[in-house]
């Protein structure tokens, strides 16, 4: 697990410890007086899902296709990621062969209500 870091000077949490010497958790290493800490929960809401379909061409056993796959991330890099590691995962053998990978990958519409969506209160 990564070391949770400031969002405002970088530096490592423990550069912000309070002490004696240090009672308002200033940074030790620049003086940044604003330490704020990335938020899990809201990493998450911001997440969206993706259907992801991905076939593998193998040496052996030619283009193999795994079911359709539902994968959380931000963006479509990371959903192209997450599929290809579910999708080995689900029908090769771990030290399988790939000499190429098709992705395709489908934003689904999240249930979060936006703008002009909402039905209005009576």
């Amino acid at each position: 697990m990564s070391m949770m870091r400031c969002r405002n000077c970088g530096h490592s949490s423990d550069a912000h410890a309070t002490s004696p010497t240090n009672p308002h958790g200033d940074c030790v290493s620049c003086g940044c007086t604003r330490l704020t800490l990335p938020d899990p929960a809201v990493r998450e809401a911001r997440k969206r899902e993706w259907l992801a379909t991905c076939e593998f061409l193998t040496l052996k056993r030619g283009w193999v296709k795994t079911p359709e796959l539902r994968v959380k991330a931000m963006g479509h890099g990371g959903a192209l990621l997450l599929a290809v590691r579910e999708g080995k995962r689900a029908v090769l053998a771990p030290r399988a062969r790939v000499a190429q990978i098709r992705v395709t990958l489908t934003p689904i519409r999240s249930s979060r209500s936006r703008r002009g969506t909402e039905p209005a209160l009576q």
